[in-house]
């Protein structure tokens, strides 16, 4: 069972440049443990990530990292789909 259920804030901080420091232990959380996250949370995740790279926060290289990084992680979508079945 997963610790806990992921917000797209928390997950967004460990890739947008200046708010990582307070989620790390949590990532270090799902990398261990997993989480779950709600139906729309790889489309909102990727969205965010998208207006991100366009606003010119981060590169395209950093949002192809931050969706790969993403997409491994053991995060159940609800419905029982794997974030890379929507990446």
């Amino acid at each position: 069972m997963s610790a806990f259920i992921l917000d797209s804030s928390v997950a967004l901080a460990w890739f947008l440049p200046g708010n990582r420091a307070p989620t790390e232990a949590l990532l270090d959380q799902v990398t261990e443990a997993g989480a779950l996250a709600p139906g729309l949370w790889p489309l909102e995740v990727a969205n965010i990530i998208l207006v991100a790279e366009r606003k010119k926060r981060i590169t395209q290289a950093q949002r192809v990292r931050a969706l790969t990084a993403l997409a491994k992680l053991p995060i159940r979508i609800n419905g029982g789909t794997r974030l890379e079945q929507h990446v």
